[in-house]
């Protein structure tokens, strides 16, 4: 795959206010946060987890949680599935193309799933204001950046959730 032009780079939203904007600051962060969260061993694999989306001084420890429990299994493409805090709008939005910035680097999006989402349904649009602000996607990104060496990520911003 080519690198993303910079334009299709979702850059931070709150990068310096939920978690730290310094990479070596953010890696210890969450690697103390990683190395404080005592998981048992699960009887099964982990395929979904929830996990708070504030900042990491709110919720970075029981975040590490969540993702501790699933940092042993591999993954090639990872769904993050957002409550829209900003942007009232009804279906999905999914971001299509390119990659998240975050002080760790970027994470390439996986352009073909996030293609058959768009084709599956109506609902599921792209809608770039969607992300213009959010933060609840954004804030996941660098834990997965700590566990993971090689994967994509599917950004999904829900509008109006419902079951």
């Amino acid at each position: 795959m080519t690198s993303p032009s910079e334009s299709s780079v979702k850059h931070p939203n709150v990068a310096g206010q939920f978690y730290s904007a310094n990479s070596t600051e953010l890696s210890k962060n969450i690697k103390d946060y990683m190395s404080k969260a005592n998981v048992q061993s699960l009887p099964e694999d982990v395929d979904v987890i929830i996990a708070p989306h504030a900042g990491y001084v709110y919720s970075g420890q029981v975040a590490a949680y969540s993702f501790k429990a699933v940092s042993q299994k591999k993954y090639q493409t990872i769904v993050i599935l957002a409550p829209s805090h900003f942007y009232s709008f009804d279906g999905i939005s999914v971001w299509q193309k390119g990659s998240f910035q975050t002080p760790l680097g970027k994470v390439n999006v996986d352009e073909d799933f996030t293609q058959q989402l768009l084709d599956a349904h109506d609902k599921v649009i792209y809608e770039p204001k969607a992300f213009e602000k959010e933060h609840s996607l954004e804030v996941e990104i660098p834990f997965l950046q700590e566990i993971y060496a090689d994967f994509k990520i599917v950004p999904v911003v829900m509008g109006y959730p419902s079951y």
